[in-house]
């Protein structure tokens, strides 16, 4: 079975979720466009899945609640684009955003 490892927000070869999450590109626009971008340099420099998750349940709650709805649509976007053609980056902030306010 040939299984495609890109990421589906910018075409880099071997995703993971670090890069997913925090180092691509179009997800680090959208961190910025939240006014999140210190907690994703924080996150990114995290080296195990566990470390995030401490940090995420230390931030603040309507941070909190802001980065834990930014990383279920990137993984929900991650999901979808698997199926079907992926979405700019404005509409997958402007769904993030729809979602917290």
């Amino acid at each position: 079975m040939k299984i495609d490892k890109s990421c589906v927000m910018c075409g880099r070869y071997d995703e993971d979720g670090a890069h997913l999450f925090f180092k691509c590109k179009p997800a680090r626009h959208i961190w910025a466009e939240l006014q999140l971008e210190e907690v994703r340099q924080e996150l990114a420099e995290m080296l195990s899945a566990r470390e995030v998750l401490e940090a995420i349940l230390k931030l603040e709650p309507g941070i909190q609640s802001r980065v834990i709805t930014l990383l279920y649509i990137c993984w929900s976007e991650r999901c979808s684009v698997r199926k079907e053609d992926s979405r700019e980056v404005e509409a997958i902030y402007s769904r993030v955003d729809q979602l917290i306010c």
